[in-house]
């Protein structure tokens, strides 16, 4: 499924819960982040955009975007790809 919509496993977060990436232009950052997780019979997806690199290392924390036009045209581009026909 995330292959279909651009995206490349990152990590696995926990045993219901996978972390995917889609680069904007080609680059590392920014790229948009996806994590999914599996509940009873659906997905959740939860989505920002990582504007770069964190600066320290061992450290999560990021300039991110998680919400917005630039997010809400991605969930409208993957949810037109996955939704059912």
């Amino acid at each position: 499924m995330a292959r279909r919509v651009g995206y490349s496993h990152q990590k696995t977060v926990a045993a219901n819960k996978a972390a995917f990436i889609r680069p904007m232009h080609g680059g590392d950052f920014p790229r948009y982040h996806l994590y999914v997780t599996e509940e009873k019979e659906r997905f959740v997806f939860d989505l920002h955009l990582d504007q770069k690199k964190p600066v320290y290392e061992g450290v999560s924390a990021h300039n991110g975007e998680y919400e917005g036009a630039i997010i809400t045209e991605e969930a409208h581009r993957i949810w037109g790809i996955l939704k059912p026909k």
